[in-house]
């Protein structure tokens, strides 16, 4: 497909780790990028060379060096190792923020990607947040407090959101993103009323944070996008909710 067209062919794991590329805004979120792209990328590498050595044997060396194949995924690995050791930096930094927020009330807002988190995280602090309807357009976590503020303090964090078939290595890369769900006093399931796969959306959401062992804090399940149900639909959601 990509010799007759001349363009790049995707799979879907490839297609969404496109869109985070795109979306990355930090230095976190670049770094986790990246490690989710190399990691897709390594086990699809193929031999382009004919299998030349490349680093030649050389005296002293053992067997004929390295083929091309074999140097580019040595970079890769290398590269990985290099970018989870920086990784590691930020989320160590992310960890003694969460330490000093400890003794203070958090609730994370959680759910599918486009459920509208964004929007409600503006609506509970008036935080000028990015607001977009597309996929993924939030990477990063960002924490504010709620406003009116209370007494005591309510901290409301805004988090990557989810998709169905979410693939494991995104997941793992964004871990220290999900954390900031793993320490929250509550989650916020939020979910689009007006989207019928909604019930589906919000157990791939559940699935998820299972595996990073965030399903036994407690929740509660916000029906957003109301406005955009007709009458009987609303009278329907309301019955089977």
């Amino acid at each position: 497909m990509e010799s007759a067209t001349g363009v790049a062919v995707l799979d879907r794991t490839g297609v969404i780790i496109e869109i985070f590329s795109r979306h990355a805004r930090t230095r976190a979120a670049k770094l986790q990028v990246e490690i989710a792209k190399l990691t897709y990328v390594a086990p699809r590498l193929r031999e382009t060379g004919g299998n030349e050595d490349r680093g030649g044997g050389g005296v002293g060396g053992k067997g004929s060096g390295e083929t091309s194949l074999e140097l580019d995924k040595r970079r890769i690995r290398d590269r990985i190792k290099e970018l989870k050791q920086d990784l590691a930096s930020i989320s160590q930094e992310h960890n003694v923020r969460r330490s000093r927020r400890d003794q203070e009330i958090s609730v994370a807002l959680v759910g599918y990607t486009n459920a509208g988190k964004s929007s409600l995280m503006r609506a509970l602090t008036g935080s000028e947040v990015l607001v977009a309807d597309k996929l993924f357009a939030t990477l990063d976590t960002t924490v504010r407090l709620l406003y009116p503020e209370t007494v005591p303090k309510i901290l409301i964090s805004d988090t990557v959101g989810f998709i169905k078939k979410l693939p494991h290595d995104l997941v793992a890369s964004f871990k220290s993103t999900l954390d900031e769900a793993l320490n929250a006093s509550l989650l916020l399931y939020v979910v689009d009323s007006s989207d019928p796969t909604f019930r589906s959306q919000l157990e791939v959401t559940r699935s998820v944070l299972k595996e990073v062992g965030a399903h036994e804090i407690p929740s509660l399940l916000i029906l957003n996008k109301v406005d955009r149900l007709t009458a009987n639909s609303l009278i329907e959601l309301k019955m089977n909710s």
